[in-house]
């Protein structure tokens, strides 16, 4: 563990400041350093027990509790293992790029890969080291939540220099969870295309549901109102909004609004939505109602097929009769003749 390796350190400077002082002032004070057992170590013993504090230049700079918590800068009891105190803005680093930070004023904590909090400006973040490394962080802030950041544009930093890393994700106070958007709307709110290998499956069960309808003939009938368009996005008119390329099918919120507004929503930022699986119902019920009416105009062709098929056979006899009444006016008039 990290914190063990620090605990280790600080021992070992301790201990070295130790034989600084005299076996006496060490005896009064209930110090004792020995050699440790089964190495080539020295241990400074608290011998009486409570803290042990390192002080320079009459400041408080480190404290070791007696059940092995470890303060830098705390002046005080440690709150945990390792707690590092202070009102000044700090970093701590692990290893070489790995780093735990405050903002300032902004009040958030920061977890940084190659990123630190800048120790003098609320809100900022810097690159450690330089060189083309990239950088992620991520924001844990008390007003807004966690947000996670990655940047890596290939170019030359120096240490120190402003960390610009992008916002890929953010989960709010109110668990709404934003993708390419700071500030989500609803439980999942995605700036961008989604490709999904999977089923996406909604909730539908009856014994959820109350006062159900089946949908009306009135508003089948209003699929006639309401166009079906294709169309490109104004990317211009929409900075910050990842819309896809290329032409695209679907309503106008707006045109559907008139008609459907249950499938319309009008979001914080004033622009509209359209829950286009709430359609689907309406085109089952209007497909319904065209094989419906698809099924009673077959009946009428059948039926007037049978009725003119009846007609036909009654023609048929009366052409026969009329081809013999007129083979037997022939007849009469050729006797006639003679």
């Amino acid at each position: 563990m990290k914190t063990s390796y620090y605990k280790q350190q600080w021992y070992l400077l301790v201990t070295i400041l130790s034989l600084a002082i005299s076996p006496c002032m060490a005896q009064d004070a209930g110090l004792s350093v020995k050699k440790s057992t089964g190495d080539t170590g020295i241990i400074l013993e608290n011998n009486s027990g409570g803290n042990t504090i390192l002080s320079l230049k009459g400041n408080e700079r480190l404290r070791l509790t007696e059940d092995g918590k470890l303060g830098i800068n705390t002046n005080t009891e440690p709150l945990a293992a390792f707690h590092i105190g202070g009102t000044q803005r700090l970093n701590a680093l692990f290893g070489s790029y790995s780093t735990i930070g405050q903002t300032g004023g902004g009040l958030a904590t920061i977890l940084g890969n190659n990123v630190i909090a800048s120790p003098t400006d609320d809100n900022q973040l810097l690159f450690l080291s330089g060189g083309t490394d990239g950088g992620q962080a991520i924001k844990m802030m008390y007003n807004e939540g966690i947000s996670f950041h990655t940047f890596n544009d290939g170019q030359n930093h120096t240490a120190g220099a402003t960390y610009t890393g992008n916002e890929r994700m953010r989960i709010d106070l109110a668990g709404n969870v934003g993708i390419n958007n700071p500030t989500p709307a609803t439980r999942l709110d995605v700036n961008g295309s989604i490709t999904l290998n999977g089923n996406l499956l909604q909730l539908s069960d009856a014994r959820f549901k109350k006062d159900i309808q089946t949908i009306s003939a009135e508003m089948v009938n209003n699929i006639d109102s309401i166009r079906g368009t294709y169309y490109e996005f104004d990317h211009n008119q929409a900075p910050g909004h990842e819309f896809a390329h290329g032409t695209q099918y679907g309503f106008i919120a707006q045109e559907l609004m008139n008609f459907y507004p249950e499938v319309v929503n009008e979001g914080a930022n004033g622009f509209y939505t359209v829950n286009y699986n709430s359609m689907i119902p309406v085109l089952v019920e209007t497909i319904k109602d065209l094989r419906a009416k698809n099924a009673a105009l077959n009946t009428t062709v059948d039926q007037t097929t049978s009725e003119l098929s009846a007609l036909s056979v009654k023609h048929n006899k009366l052409q026969k009769k009329v081809n013999k009444m007129n083979k037997k006016l022939n007849d009469l008039i050729s006797q006639q003749q003679q």
